[in-house]
Formats: structure tokens, C-alpha cells, sequence
């Protein structure tokens, strides 16, 4: 365990000058070569593992540079968005029960999803279909996400009408409820309205109807749904686009519902790998299944995620399709910056998507998160921080140690637990 590794070391040892430290300490927390893989980067520089211990990359002084971390590309744009500073992770947490409604992400859901894979949602995945569900039913699953100190994300369906609908305004009073009831909540919200209208399954997919839907008509209802958020001056909102990783029907590409850089803050994928689960399926690694939709939304300078996807058990390995997402995606898939699980149970055929179908599944997911340090949200309110502090009460004193003052956000080593600094030469616990 990290903490009973750092004992050995003197702790005045580790505080660093400069903006950079070229070595933090020769014995236990620099890298021994300069092509160790960058995990992630703090205030103090970049961190590789060695032996499965974090160890500090040194500077390369030559360039005076400090290298990016693992899944940053190599482009100047801003790579994590404005919401988080790192990797970020969510869920559909559907359930994995066969339940007599169809199921929510409810406390219980949420709750049960981070007992298993042991960490914080940053996220919580959201589904809202116009026809069945009202602001007011909305808000309680908003409330549900706010309580947990994580963000909403809504795929807003906007079922039975399809894009030529909305643009005709049969929407335009369901809408307004949405547009009155967000400004007035305040907190930051996702919103993915028009998900996957390349494929042909939905009302507003091109398709299933590719004149009502045809895809610049598409790209025109997400522009309206903004514009009507504009009007109504609401500023909490962060909109995402998303394609289906495959084509379906007449008249569908993967990039041509794209409304344009203005009206979009994050782009996304949606895929699925359903292995052997259907007739027509066979299995399909992670490269596989989102190398061409990726490869074609690479090219709009929006910070990009996978805003929904899973793998079944039928047909192959279900723990090692997820270790080799983890392992490729730092250098195949660099524009991607976090991942949002759809865990549900459903029957063989059509695929279990549940991240607990297997004890191995679990851990590859949660060693694959474990090189990512916890995301925090870039702008936070810090009363609400304060807030969950004094909830959840200093985590760190379960250890023996201290939390660090507000003010100390210093990240000097990060471990299974959390993040750790230092204070009077001794460790503490950051919030």
C-alpha cells in the first residue's frame, strides 16, 4: 500500500521549487528513464509507474518542456474541457435486476454502481423522452445527482417527433419547461439531444426517415434546441453531440448531423461491442468498434468522449476487452477524455451491458481507472466542496493522517484512496 511505502521516506524530502521538480526523490519517487509512459501531470510535473509504483518523469531541460499526460494529443487544444481537470468517468446505472418499471438511476443505483467499481460517478447518465417524461420527473433524478456530487448528463429524446417536427415547433412548449426549469436549478447540466440520428431506431433518426430527417435537417433541430436555451439566457447548460460508431439506413454518415462548433461544447460516441449476443453480431474489439467514427469526428476541435457504450460476455472476453481498451486508449485514442459505462442488465440476447457480469470484468474496469487520478470539477462551487467535505468528514484520518487546509490543493502523490499532500512535514488527505 502506498501510504506504508512513503513511511520510509523523509517527508521534507518531497517539497518542491520551481514549477517543475526534476526529482522529488532518487530513491523511491523519480523514474529511472526518461521512456517511462506518461500516466497523468499535477502542479509538480508528469508521473509514470514502474514496478506498480507512481514514480515522477524527469524534465527533458534540453526543451525546458514537460511532457502531456497519457490521453492528451499533441495538438494545443484545450483537452479536458471546461468542466473537468482530468480522465473522467460515468454510468447509466440502470441496475442489474429485472425490476418491475424500467429502471433509473435512483441513490440506490448510484450508491450500488460505486460500491462496485470503488470509486466516485463523475457523471451520472440520464435517460429523458419527451412523451413520458416532464421537467418535474426530471428534476428528481437532477436532485439525486447533486446530492452525489456528480454531474447529470441527459440524452434528451425527443420522441415522437423527428427533426422536421422540431423545426416546425410542435416541440416548442415541452421544450420552454426545460428551458425555464434548468436556468432556475443552477447547477451545470449535460444535455445530448438527437444521440445516434445516424442510425435508424429513433424518431428524429435520418434513417428511418431520411426526408423528415434528413441530416442537415438533423444538424438544424440541434442548432433550434440551442438557440431556444439562448433566448431564454440559460448559461448552466453544456450541449453534446453524438454519433452512433456505425451507419444504418438511407442518407446516414457519421459526421453530417454535426451542427457546428458554436452550438456544441463536447462531441461524443456511441457503440457497443454485442459480441455473439445477436444473429447478425460477432465480437469486436474496443479499436474495432469505435476506430472509424473516432478517425471521423477527430476533426472538429471539440473535447471528445464516449458518451455510452458496454460489451457483452458472449463470444470472448469481456475483462480483457476492457484492460485493452485501457492499454490502447493513450495512444490510439488520445482525443478521448473520459468514458460513461451503460451498465444494465438485459437478457443474453440482446447482451448483458452490466459492468458486474463477472468478477474479472470489475477489476480490469478498476484497474483501468486507477491510472487516472479522480477528476475535479474546474470551477467548482467551493461551498458546495466545503459542504461535501464536512459530509463525508476528513476521508484521510481512517489512515492516521490529517486533511490538508482548503487552501492546500497541492497534489503531491495519488493513491487507490485519494490525493495526498503535505503539510508541517507530514502527509494529509486533499478534498
Amino acid at each position: 500500500m502506498f501510504m506504508k511505502l512513503v513511511n520510509a521516506l523523509t517527508v521534507a524530502g518531497l517539497f518542491v521549487t520551481g514549477s517543475y521538480a526534476k526529482c522529488l526523490s532518487e530513491e523511491f519517487l523519480c523514474c529511472s528513464g526518461s521512456n517511462v509512459e506518461v500516466q497523468y501531470t499535477d502542479n509538480n510535473g508528469s508521473w509514470g509507474i514502474e514496478n506498480g509504483i507512481r514514480c515522477l518523469i524527469k524534465q527533458d531541460e534540453s526543451t525546458n518542456e514537460v511532457l502531456k499526460p497519457a490521453n492528451q494529443s499533441s495538438s494545443n487544444d484545450v483537452i479536458y474541457g471546461d468542466t473537468f481537470d482530468s480522465m473522467f468517468f460515468g454510468a447509466w446505472v440502470g441496475g442489474d435486476e429485472v425490476l418491475p418499471e424500467y429502471p433509473q438511476p435512483n441513490a440506490k443505483n448510484v450508491a450500488a454502481f460505486e460500491a462496485v467499481q470503488g470509486r466516485h460517478l463523475d457523471i451520472i447518465h440520464h435517460f429523458v423522452i419527451w412523451q413520458y417524461n416532464d421537467w418535474e420527473w426530471t428534476r428528481n433524478y437532477l436532485d439525486i445527482a447533486k446530492a452525489n456530487g456528480s454531474l447529470m448528463m441527459i440524452t434528451w429524446m425527443p420522441t415522437p417527433y423527428t427533426a422536421q417536427d422540431i423545426l416546425d415547433g410542435k416541440g416548442d412548449e415541452y421544450i420552454d419547461t426545460f428551458v425555464k426549469g434548468i436556468k432556475s436549478y443552477g447547477e451545470e447540466i449535460w444535455l445530448r439531444p438527437l444521440h445516434e440520428s445516424n442510425g435508424d431506431w429513433y424518431t428524429w433518426c435520418t434513417g428511418k426517415d431520411n426526408i423528415n430527417n434528413a441530416e442537415e435537417k438533423v444538424a438544424a433541430a440541434f442548432r433550434y434546441l440551442v438557440e431556444k436555451f439562448r433566448e431564454g439566457n440559460v448559461t448552466n447548460v453544456k450541449w453534446i453531440w453524438t454519433t452512433n460508431n456505425g451507419n444504418s439506413g438511407e442518407g446516414t454518415t457519421l459526421t453530417g448531423s454535426y451542427p457546428g462548433d458554436d452550438f456544441v461544447d463536447y462531441i461524443s460516441i456511441d457503440g457497443y461491442n454485442f459480441g455473439t449476443a445477436q444473429s447478425w453480431s460477432s465480437w469486436s474489439t474496443f479499436e474495432e468498434v469505435f476506430r472509424d467514427a473516432y478517425d471521423a469526428i477527430a476533426k472538429f476541435q471539440k473535447p471528445m468522449f464516449i458518451a455510452e457504450f458496454s460489451s457483452s460476455e458472449l463470444g470472448g472476453n469481456k475483462a480483457e476487452w476492457i484492460s485493452e481498451m485501457f492499454r490502447i486508449l493513450p495512444e490510439r485514442f488520445p482525443r478521448i477524455i473520459g468514458l460513461v459505462w451503460f451498465s444494465e442488465s438485459k437478457p443474453d440476447n440482446e447482451g448483458d451491458w452490466a459492468i458486474n457480469t463477472s468478477e474479472a470484468a470489475v477489476e480490469a474496469w478498476k484497474k483501468g481507472m486507477s491510472a487516472y487520478p479522480p477528476a475535479k470539477r474546474i470551477g467548482s462551487n467551493e461551498n458546495h466542496d466545503n459542504k461535501l467535505a464536512m459530509k463525508e468528514e476528513c476521508w484521510s484520518e481512517k489512515f492516521g493522517y490529517k486533511c490538508c487546509s482548503p487552501e492546500n490543493k497541492v497534489v503531491i502523490e495519488t493513491d487507490e484512496n485519494g490525493k495526498w499532500g503535505t503539510e508541517n512535514g507530514n502527509w494529509c488527505g486533499i478534498f
